[in-house]
């Protein structure tokens, strides 16, 4: 039995500009001049004492109609959820390597669109219903396989 659970969580990036050298055969990446540094920061989700809430669905298949988190995760968090990770691991659909992922948080916008594969997302959600988080993809062409991963503060 756990007497802890958590996540610990952390995001950065970094701007990147390109010059092209006076030959104008090679080119030189650095951090974005007029920025001069990158962005990140992280954290710890608290999740109480049951290993119940956190929770993880691995390699899970998108389609074109919206599913929601709970019926794509099949979890045991309840209705809330404060941490949701989401990342796409790999392209199924016809036009792979293209393939997008759509998160909508309440059921209709199209709030967060990942793109390619490696994308990732990670949102502090406050307790929000997992029925209220669709994910779908923008074509049949589209699909891919995502990982999710949820934990509910306590």
């Amino acid at each position: 039995m756990a007497t802890t659970v958590s996540v610990q969580y952390s995001v950065s990036a970094t701007p990147i500009e390109e010059v092209e050298l006076s030959d104008t055969n090679n080119t030189v990446k650095s951090i974005h001049s007029e920025i001069d540094k990158s962005i990140g920061g992280g954290g710890t989700a608290l999740c109480g004492a049951s290993i119940n809430n956190v929770a993880a669905a691995l390699g899970v298949e998108t389609t074109t109609s919206n599913q929601s988190l709970d019926a794509l995760t099949v979890l045991t968090l309840g209705a809330t959820v404060d941490l949701l990770v989401v990342k796409i691991v790999e392209a199924t659909g016809a036009n792979a390597p293209a393939c997008d992922c759509i998160i909508m948080l309440d059921g209709s916008t199209e709030e967060l669109k990942l793109t390619k594969v490696g994308d990732a997302t990670l949102l502090r959600t406050n307790g929000l219903n997992g029925n209220a988080v669709d994910i779908k993809s923008s074509a049949a062409g589209q699909v891919c396989k995502i990982d999710i991963l949820v934990g509910k503060e306590t």
